[in-house]
């Protein structure tokens, strides 16, 4: 009888994706495309991106912003970008975080979806997805932003 009930509780736990869940919640999540390399630490809601031909890390400990939640790795297809990698982070809240790489894009993009799972409007007036420090090689002084004013000088 014993040997029946683990059986069906081992199969409870798959058919749930508790198993997947919790599996994957205490490993670390890897994506990557040819240009960089995200690694993602769902027990603290953290990841870390490195430029792969320079062996720069150049984001050493990026925040999502929360934790708690369920994360894994997932297929995905951009309309202009094509097809990629990402990082669904899941939280109890139904909102989601992906962080995702596609082909040979030299850049590690993020994106947020917020829920609302009750009838009435939520006011959202402000949200912080991600915290991060950049490094990027080089003093500041050399580096060009592309913005509204086209490419200008950074200055901090």
């Amino acid at each position: 009888m014993t040997k029946h009930l683990t059986a069906a509780v081992i199969g409870l736990m798959a058919a749930t994706g508790w198993w997947e869940q919790t599996c994957q919640a205490s490993a670390k999540l890897i994506i990557e495309n040819e240009a960089v390399k995200v690694t993602f630490e769902p027990a603290t809601g953290t990841f870390s991106a490195v430029a792969r031909a320079e062996g720069l890390q150049f984001i050493p400990a990026g925040q999502l912003r929360g934790k708690g939640a369920t994360a894994r790795t997932v297929d995905i297809t951009h309309p202009q970008l094509g097809p990629g990698r990402a990082i669904q982070v899941n939280y109890p809240s139904g909102d989601t975080d992906r962080i995702m790489v596609f082909g040979k894009l030299p850049f590690v993009l993020l994106q947020a979806a917020l829920a609302n799972r009750s009838d009435r409007d939520a006011i959202i007036d402000r949200i912080q997805p991600v915290r991060a420090t950049v490094r990027l090689g080089k003093p500041v002084s050399q580096l060009r932003a592309f913005g509204t004013a086209g490419l200008v000088p950074l200055k901090r």
